[in-house]
């Protein structure tokens, strides 16, 4: 029996329609620490069966099927991957199906859920509403380095979206007011975007930087939306990496559900 109901996060900007979107937190689940409880990772460490248990929950409490969710294997690329029938399940743990390497998720099928897991990066949800076509990416500061955001737009458009049409919604990732990094990479990141002056501390804003990235590739500002909740100040609602090193993963989810 897991310890309580699991708590997400939804969008308030969400179009109405049949589209849904949730960003999980840590509570609801059956882990134990440092895992504690709805760790969505089987790479973090944990024990095989609690993850699946809690991707059961997580599933089971939005009413979809795991077996129509999809999962990669991130590594912290810029590598965009197109779910198609072939690849549903993938990554699930109950499905044989793997998708190495892949960062971003892009599916324009129904009953097809898509998921990616963190831990302090940044979780982006991206939608066209018309055409009903839907992403989910995983930008750490690696991805955002290599614009991840963009490279999904831009195969959504390939897909037949519209930039101006798309709406992204950023989820719970590490604040600027945590993540303090070096002078190298912030020089690194200072040749790509405009960070301002180098401060004695620097600190890099994820959410912002990739806002900025978005509205950059033709995303109106009045379609983007953020949680603005950041996972190192928030132990009670989010596992964090930064803050506590051995941690679970919270995780991103989108569907086109014919069941909404």
């Amino acid at each position: 029996m897991h310890k309580s109901r699991p708590k997400f996060f939804i969008p308030e900007g969400l179009p109405p329609g049949d589209i849904k979107i949730a960003f999980s937190t840590r509570l609801g689940g059956v882990s134990e620490p440092p895992f504690d409880s709805l760790n969505l990772g089987f790479k973090a460490g944990d024990k095989h069966e609690m993850v699946l248990e809690n991707r059961r929950i997580l599933a089971k409490s939005l009413n979809l099927d795991l077996r129509d969710l999809t999962f990669a294997q991130q590594v912290h690329s810029d590598n965009v991957t197109l779910i198609d029938k072939s690849l549903v399940g993938a990554g699930n743990g109950l499905s044989p199906l793997s998708l190495p390497e892949t960062d971003g998720l892009i599916t324009d099928l129904e009953d097809v859920g898509l998921v990616v897991l963190s831990a302090d990066c940044l979780p982006i949800i991206l939608i066209d509403p018309l055409i009903k076509i839907c992403a989910a990416v995983h930008a750490g500061w690696r991805g955002t380095l290599k614009r991840i955001a963009a490279k999904t737009v831009a195969e959504m458009i390939r897909k037949g979206a519209v930039a101006s049409r798309i709406k992204a919604f950023l989820g719970p990732a590490i604040g600027e007011c945590c993540m303090e990094i070096g002078p190298d990479l912030f020089e690194q990141f200072s040749t790509v975007f405009d960070l301002g002056p180098v401060t004695e501390k620097p600190h890099l804003n994820l959410p912002g930087i990739n806002e900025t990235i978005l509205k950059s590739v033709g995303l109106l500002p009045q379609n983007i939306e953020s949680t603005k909740l950041c996972t190192s100040c928030r132990p009670d609602l989010f596992f964090s990496w930064r803050r506590d090193g051995q941690t679970g993963r919270q995780g991103a989810l989108v569907i086109r559900s014919s069941n909404l």
